[in-house]
């Protein structure tokens, strides 16, 4: 009698060693604005969540 297979589960997201587990919300852009703000994190050297988090936190300093 063979032994019974136990299916390999596909490997899920690894886990994060990043604390923030809050997301913004959905926010409607047009596409080229949505190209013009990746062309401005890429410019930057950030990606892309990096670049919005760091433009929000600058704002907020501004308005303290």
């Amino acid at each position: 009698m063979e032994k019974l297979k136990k299916k390999k589960r596909p490997m899920g997201r690894p886990k994060s060693d990043n604390p923030s587990s809050a997301t913004l919300p959905l926010i409607r852009v047009t596409p080229d604005k949505l190209k013009e703000y990746k062309q401005a994190a890429e410019t930057s050297g950030s990606n892309f969540s990096h670049w919005v988090r760091g433009t929000l936190d600058k704002a907020l300093v501004k308005t303290k």
